[in-house]
């Protein structure tokens, strides 16, 4: 068993080629609004991203295979990640596809997986785990939250707090105070 991550790469056997390792956000990682092969693909992209060039460009065959899907699979895959933000591709006739990464400040599915995890965070002080997560569940599968992923602005997070907070308190009968959203003047703590 390791004690530490460096041990991972440090005992791998000599003749592993692939020894480093890929930062990838935290956010994207715990963003419950990817899906597995999303995740896997933004951090196969992230992986081969060329920084002299600004963009990753691998092959499609070599996606495929690193992925181990089929074409359908790996264009729905592309596809998802272009519709929530993550990634702009580009065609390039005759040379393989541009993928670029687009920074994650505005895209709707992160920035709203991370007010929900702030809010469970204030929500903790409750003592109510698992049942918070069975409300938060509903409230991401509902209409209500496509609307705020469809409508996406800063403005947009308070008034999700807000809905959470609602739903949450209505669901559990309890009262959460959010204190960092003021009377007057609604503002994030961060």
């Amino acid at each position: 068993m390791i004690k530490n991550k460096e041990q991972i790469v440090k005992e791998l056997p000599n003749h592993i080629v692939n020894k480093g390792y890929s930062q990838i956000p935290d956010c994207v990682t715990m963003c419950y609004d990817l899906t597995t092969d999303e995740k896997a693909l933004y951090c196969f992209l992230l992986k081969n991203f060329n920084s002299k060039m600004g963009y990753a460009y691998p092959s499609w065959d070599y996606i495929k295979l690193i992925l181990n899907r089929g074409d359908g699979k790996v264009n729905k895959t592309i596809q998802g990640l272009e519709e929530k933000g993550l990634i702009r591709k580009k065609k390039v006739r005759g040379k393989r596809n541009r993928y670029y990464l687009c920074t994650l400040k505005n895209v709707p599915c992160i920035n709203l997986s991370e007010a929900t995890f702030y809010f469970k965070k204030i929500v903790e002080e409750y003592d109510i785990e698992v049942e918070v997560w069975n409300v938060i569940k509903e409230v991401i599968r509902s209409e209500k939250y496509n609307w705020y992923k469809e409508n996406y602005c800063d403005e947009i997070l308070i008034d999700y707090y807000l809905y959470l907070k609602d739903v949450v308190s209505n669901s559990l009968g309890i009262d959460i105070e959010l204190g960092f959203i003021k009377e007057n003047k609604k503002e994030f703590p961060f």
